[in-house]
């Protein structure tokens, strides 16, 4: 074949010759820039005291984010055991351990008053426990894949919705409301319509974080005027109870609706992590997901799914608490950033922990009286969201 010259460039070659080769210098195409930056790439760099000092300072801060997880979980774990036994009629910490090891095995002493007391106050305080681990995920996985830092767990319209459910459900009849896991399942059953309207919009336009944003905020405004009706039209007993749900509280959790609420906290936990480095590359950006070979619509929308299934079934047993799932992640982010690898385990520790303590200070704050958690949340989260959108000023997002 005759040779041919570039144009752009008048170098002469010859098609037949040109092909590619293991010696980068011998293509004529390339000029000397490009060329010595492909041999600084290639260069061995393992005995530069720069790269070192970078990997050894990424190993040292991975360690620090597995430590500060792993003392979250200590720390939840001891508030939950003191909790339990800071009752009139409970032992010390040893004893309380024995009696929900021996329950667990049929061994203990059913007539024994500290055993009954101890079992009594156990399953509001594994329900905080397992509660504030999943709507701390959830808030944090929101606020990633959403951009966002004002979202978390009810941002989608999903409080609004179990609202609504749980307001049908105790309004309905005094034969009704006896039946509290109709309640429960009401709430959650109304706590969807809201993820399957914005599944439908985000369907006939995109799954974008303003289209769910707006979307959710539309239907919140709706079922929240369907329960102030139900409200208006219902008996003294039926508010009472209504406004007791609304307020959220753990102490409505009962020994069987842990199992159901673990094993949902569970799959949210292991499904976030998995999901964990995808939802990091969407926080920078949907360009920068699709460049990556990540479908940002679609995995929003498994995000939306996931964390809409989570926290409907939770606050289905406990009833609304807020803040946990807006504060926990902004905290937590403080210390060890932004990768959700790390961020969402420490974020449920924390949540956990917090929401335990929560419980604990609503049940000595003005004792005999049980101050629910959503209220102390609600005192508690407010000035410390305050404080943080102060400190933050605007620099993080």
């Amino acid at each position: 074949m005759p040779e041919q010259t570039d144009a752009l460039r008048g170098i002469p070659f010859s098609c037949d010759k040109l092909k590619f080769v293991s010696d980068i210098k011998q293509d004529v195409l390339l000029s000397d820039g490009v060329k010595d930056s492909v041999d600084s790439w290639t260069d061995d760099i393992s005995d530069d005291e720069m790269f070192s000092d970078t990997v050894s300072r990424y190993a040292k801060s991975v360690r620090v984010r597995i430590a500060m997880i792993v003392l979250l979980i200590v720390v939840a774990l001891f508030a939950a055991i003191y909790s339990i036994q800071s009752g009139p009629l409970c032992g010390d910490m040893i004893q309380t351990i024995q009696i929900l090891w021996d329950y667990m095995l049929g061994q203990a002493d059913l007539d024994d008053s500290v055993v009954h007391w101890t079992l009594y106050a156990t399953p509001p305080v594994l329900g905080a426990l397992l509660g504030g681990a999943g709507l701390a995920i959830c808030g944090a996985v929101m606020q990633s894949v959403l951009r966002n830092p004002m979202a978390d767990p009810y941002t989608t319209g999903i409080s609004s919705g179990a609202s609504f459910g749980a307001a049908l459900a105790i309004a309905s009849g005094s034969i009704l409301v006896q039946i509290s896991s109709l309640t429960v399942l009401l709430a959650f059953a109304f706590s969807m319509i809201p993820v399957l309207v914005i599944l439908l919009i985000s369907k006939m336009t995109n799954a974008s974080p303003i289209t769910i944003i707006m979307t959710g905020i539309g239907i919140m405004y709706v079922f929240n005027a369907a329960t102030s009706i139900i409200r208006l039209v219902a008996g003294g007993t039926a508010m009472s109870a209504l406004d007791n749900w609304l307020m959220g509280d753990v102490q409505l959790v009962q020994w069987n609706d842990l199992p159901v609420m673990a094993v949902i906290t569970v799959i949210g936990v292991i499904v976030s992590m998995y999901l964990a480095s995808r939802i990091n590359v969407l926080s920078t950006g949907d360009e920068n997901a699709k460049a990556m070979g990540i479908n940002a619509d679609k995995l929003r929308i498994i995000c939306l799914i996931l964390t809409a299934v989570v926290s409907a079934g939770i606050i289905s047993f406990t009833g609304l608490i807020g803040f946990v799932g807006l504060v926990c992640p902004h905290i937590i982010r403080m210390f060890i950033g932004a990768d959700n690898r790390y961020l969402i385990p420490a974020s449920a520790a924390f949540g956990s922990a917090l929401m335990v303590v929560a419980h604990l200070v609503g049940k000595m704050v003005i004792a005999p009286t049980l101050v629910p958690v959503g209220i102390i949340m609600a005192c508690v989260g407010g000035p410390v969201f305050i404080w943080l959108v102060i400190r933050k000023n605007k620099s993080t997002w």
